[in-house]
């Protein structure tokens, strides 16, 4: 019943999470991109500094953009066995709290493998409530627009547990549902959508919008219709 009921304004956290490809970057890229990252979402969240986990010590994102690349160097991804696995990029994540949410931003960059069971490139942001009343909907769209406009990835989308729990892909590849939904030229062009589903053009592809008030059910339902309209299901890439 809690799920039928629930709509964007009743969260208490979310995830907005985007994928691409195998795109070699370097750490020095990967850090600039993070800071323009954390740039984008200051207007959103005016924290004063990001940190980031060591061991149980919080520690400050660097200032400086040389010390940011030295940093983002230094996560590299490893296997289990501690060794360094480059093709598979940098691996970390920044947070913060800010009025009623603790907010983290995680990034997976920088990874040359073009297929596989996942994609090895992921960015996005979760957060969760600290406090009642801490989220909002109209963080939506500026978030979205601050990851895409660095990141351009394939696909990325926003979306709570409820929509979650009544569309988990089928494949990792596969283009998630949620209650924004942007779509990148080269996955597929948006020729037509559900009643009540919004299309817009945002840098270089297409957003998908449903009304806030819309329940998870319906999210599922005028998604999914609209991506099948388009022949859109799962990103192409390599096995």
């Amino acid at each position: 019943m809690t799920a039928v009921a629930h709509r964007l304004a009743d969260n208490t956290d979310f995830n907005l999470g985007c994928f691409w490809g195998g795109r070699v970057e370097s750490a020095e890229e990967v850090a600039g991109k993070t800071a323009a990252t954390l740039q984008g979402l200051a207007g959103v969240f005016p924290v004063d500094g990001w940190r980031y986990a060591q061991g149980r010590v919080w520690r400050p994102w660097p200032a400086a953009a040389v010390e940011q690349t030295l940093w983002v160097e230094s996560q590299v991804f490893r296997a289990e066995d501690g060794l360094p696995e480059p093709v598979n990029g940098y691996s970390f994540s920044l947070s913060q709290d800010f009025d009623g949410l603790f907010i983290e931003l995680w990034i997976n960059a920088g990874g040359s493998i073009r297929g596989g069971r996942v994609p090895v490139n992921r960015a996005g942001v979760t957060a969760f409530e600290t406090a009642p009343g801490g989220f909002t909907p109209a963080v939506v769209d500026p978030l979205v627009d601050a990851v895409i406009e660095v990141w351009e990835p394939w696909t990325a989308n926003f979306r709570d547990q409820a929509v979650l729990d009544l569309a988990r892909p089928t494949g990792s590849w596969q283009v998630p549902l949620g209650y924004r939904v942007w779509v990148h030229a080269s996955v597929g062009a948006i020729l037509e959508a559900a009643p009540g589903v919004l299309v817009s053009h945002r840098r270089s592809g297409t957003l998908l919008s449903v009304p806030d008030e819309w329940t998870a059910p319906q999210v599922v339902e005028a998604m999914r219709a609209t991506l099948a309209m388009n022949d859109i299901d799962e990103v192409a890439h390599e096995k």
